[in-house]
């Protein structure tokens, strides 16, 4: 049977009692200023989650090259690509909604899963709201880019890279996102190169195709 929903009027439903969106936990910026060799640049990130989802802007290329979860904590390592100095982040945390922050200052409505009592929604909070989901389907030669109505942000799905490699230089190209206002972009970058070894010889490695979320930042 059914719980307590809400839908909207082409009948799409936006609050169901039996399920829960992540809701906006912290947000904040960074600055990736360590490294500076090839023009990459790196800044780690550690924030207070429990199954917390991260997005961000830029306007240079930026990846979230690692995410760790360590006692109750997120690490989260950036690398950018900037040839002139470091790179501003702007990130946004989504987290379960009985950890979000709260915006509305009179009034609430608060709806429980009816199983075990678990929230679910918080009139409050403000929630995860995907505008887009891209997958590509081959590493991009030209930059990639998509306008959207609202502000955007992205969040890195699987970040995608190759190896090419001859009998003088190997190169590691990695899939990277920037956003400049509405639009966003993409695109495979060097992310690492050196001297190819002894067994380099035209090697070729891929380790799958990059895809992303784009979420609406507006007024968050």
């Amino acid at each position: 049977m059914a719980g307590f929903r809400v839908c909207r009027p082409d009948g799409s439903v936006a609050i169901d009692a039996d399920y829960f969106n992540l809701a906006l936990r912290a947000k904040g910026s960074l600055s990736l200023a360590s490294g500076g060799e090839q023009s990459l640049w790196w800044g780690t990130l550690s924030v207070q989650g429990d199954q917390a989802i991260i997005a961000y802007r830029a306007e240079h290329p930026v990846a979230v090259n690692r995410g760790v979860r360590k006692e109750g904590r997120f690490e989260y390592l950036f690398q950018g690509i900037h040839s002139s100095g470091p790179i501003a982040v702007d990130w946004w945390l989504f987290d379960l909604p009985q950890y979000a922050q709260h915006f509305a200052t009179a009034g609430k409505m608060l709806i429980r899963r009816p199983s075990d009592q678990q929230l679910v929604f918080d009139s409050r909070n403000k929630y995860l709201k995907v505008m887009d989901f891209v997958q590509e389907a081959a590493p991009e030669k030209a930059p990639r880019r998509t306008l959207y109505a609202n502000l955007p942000a992205v969040i890195m799905v699987n970040r995608a890279w190759e190896i090419k490699a001859n009998q003088v230089v190997q190169s590691t190209l990695s899939s990277m996102l920037w956003v400049n206002g509405g639009e966003v972009f993409s695109q495979h970058r060097v992310t690492s190169s050196r001297r190819a070894g002894p067994y380099d010889w035209q090697k070729y490695i891929y380790g799958g195709n990059a895809c992303h979320m784009v979420i609406d930042v507006e007024n968050y």
